[in-house]
């Protein structure tokens, strides 16, 4: 488990460089706070599935969610988690946090177009399947299209994110 929450942190670390970051909660002080702890224990108990990914259970654990904004090129990314002022909240937050097509979200992005066309963005949702019927992973849809399977976890996800500087509508 450490080997995930190196490779996490390091992680987070560089999501940081892309633009500016601000995360719920951080470690080591997220670790004893029994607010968090009780949040995200009652969502593993819900959504047992999602103890499949350690590194996004650890993401939850340390973090308890994520928002990035990037001012030259208006990318965000809401990673959501267990706070209404950082992101959005991942059980609280306004619907349901499933989806009719069977996704838990797990955060969205705003991701602009390329330089061909500035001010352009595409809308990159981001979730894990609840059905058990598709290959396990992350799924994203993006301009409220079909899910699509992306990767097999949150921190390969993220290291795609921050390998292709956030642009991941493509």
């Amino acid at each position: 488990m450490s080997d995930i929450i190196n490779e996490l942190d390091r992680l987070i670390g560089q999501l940081g460089m892309l633009g500016e970051l601000h995360t719920a909660w951080h470690p080591p002080a997220a670790l004893a706070d029994p607010e968090l702890l009780a949040a995200v224990t009652s969502l593993l108990e819900t959504y047992p599935f999602l103890k499949r990914d350690a590194g996004y259970v650890a993401f939850l654990q340390r973090y308890g969610g994520a928002l990035l904004t990037r001012d030259r090129d208006g990318l965000l990314l809401s990673l959501f988690g267990f706070s209404h002022d950082i992101g959005m909240h991942i059980v609280e937050g306004p619907g349901e946090p499933i989806t009719e097509d069977g996704y838990l979200i797990l955060g969205n992005m705003i991701v602009p177009e390329n330089q061909a066309h500035p001010g352009e963005t595409h809308s990159v949702g981001l979730g894990f399947d609840t059905t058990g019927e598709r290959r396990w992973g992350v799924y994203r849809t993006v301009d409220s299209g079909a899910g699509t399977w992306y990767c097999e976890t949150f921190l390969e996800w993220l290291r795609a994110c921050i390998e292709k500087d956030g642009k991941l509508a493509d």
